[in-house]
């Protein structure tokens, strides 16, 4: 979806107003509208051909968005609480003290809001569950680096669900909430304020 279909083109919060530019994802065949803050980390760093990931060096913010496989096992009301959990174990934030939900254990149903995106998903002739689009958010203890000290990160968690074409598209977006002193991120993020966690889960909720 382009940031017209949208409806705006700004986001407002404590950053104050926040342009947003509509960036290409996969060689076009996508496209996100992000802050020009973020750069493409592809330019970067090789990156899998089924990942996108753009960050902001100045907040330590970044989003990922992962083409991947649609699992029949996962319920699709529990899906993106099962992808966030998933995250945390990618940052070995599994322990039950490294992550917490907000507001509880659930994935949030979004399909009414992802309707645009979700009406040009390839249709199935066989009986197949329709698209739909789920969220969650929580706050991840995390070490940037392997360093030893853990950041507190909110993560947001948007999945769409299209079983048309064997496709669980996955976009979260990690937003610093506390850094800890001695993480390497502490001499560089914030620099410039990254908003609210409210502000972050609204973006997907």
């Amino acid at each position: 979806a382009s940031c017209a279909d949208q409806g705006s083109t700004q986001v407002a919060g404590e950053m104050g107003q926040v342009a947003l530019e509509e960036r290409p994802l996969f060689g076009g065949a996508m496209s996100v509208c992000i802050p020009p803050s973020f750069v493409d980390v592809a330019t970067l760093r090789q990156l899998p051909d089924t990942q996108e990931v753009w960050t902001d060096v100045a907040t330590d913010q970044c989003v990922v968005i992962e083409i991947l496989a649609h699992d029949d096992s996962v319920q699709d009301q529990g899906s993106a609480a099962y992808y966030f959990e998933d995250i945390a174990a990618c940052n070995d934030a599994g322990a039950a003290d490294c992550y917490t939900f907000f507001p509880g254990h659930q994935s949030t149903n979004i399909t009414a809001d992802a309707n645009a995106i979700l009406s040009a998903a390839p249709r199935s002739a066989v009986h197949l569950p329709a698209p739909s689009c789920w969220a969650a958010s929580g706050v991840q203890r995390i070490a940037k680096f392997r360093e030893s000290d853990r950041n507190e990160v909110a993560v947001h968690v948007a999945v769409l669900r299209v079983p048309s074409i064997d496709s669980d598209i996955v976009v979260h977006l990690n937003q610093p909430v506390a850094l800890a002193p001695n993480s390497s991120s502490a001499t560089v993020a914030h620099a410039v304020p990254c908003g609210t966690p409210e502000e972050g889960r609204r973006l997907f909720h």
